[in-house]
């Protein structure tokens, strides 16, 4: 846990970060599948090109927790231990989403990311995947 703090030293927030050991999980039992594509800079630089040459505009964005918005496969069943400070005796929880540390969080968001983009009418590239 860690507190934030206004420059006269009153508490702004709390920060803390649940994350996951995805190194204690076991291939076949806890995660199936874990590849994600990720871009080829040669795509990367051809669009650079294009935009330049065409006279177009691009922007970037960042996803602010990116891995926490991808869903779990409805046959992966995941539980953790509750943190420090939640522990109650005979509990545990059950993971619905993906979660920092998981080795399959990263196809988990991109998952949601095509998924996503498709609905806003883009489409995906079939040669860089």
């Amino acid at each position: 846990f860690k507190l934030k703090r206004f420059p006269d030293g009153r508490p702004k927030k709390y920060k803390a970060r649940f994350v996951a050991r995805g190194d204690q999980q076991i291939a076949g039992v806890e995660f199936n599948e874990t590849y994600a594509p990720v871009v080829q800079w040669t795509t990367v630089r051809m669009m650079l090109i294009l935009e330049s040459m065409l006279g177009l505009n691009s922007c970037q964005a960042d996803v602010e927790c990116a891995f926490l918005h991808g869903a779990l496969e409805p046959d992966e069943e995941i539980y953790m231990q509750m943190p420090r400070g939640f522990k109650q005796e005979g509990k545990c929880f059950r993971l619905r989403r993906s979660l920092y540390g998981l080795r399959q969080a990263p196809r988990a968001f991109h998952t949601y990311l095509v998924k996503a983009l498709e609905q806003q009418g883009l489409m995906q590239s079939h040669l860089d995947p």
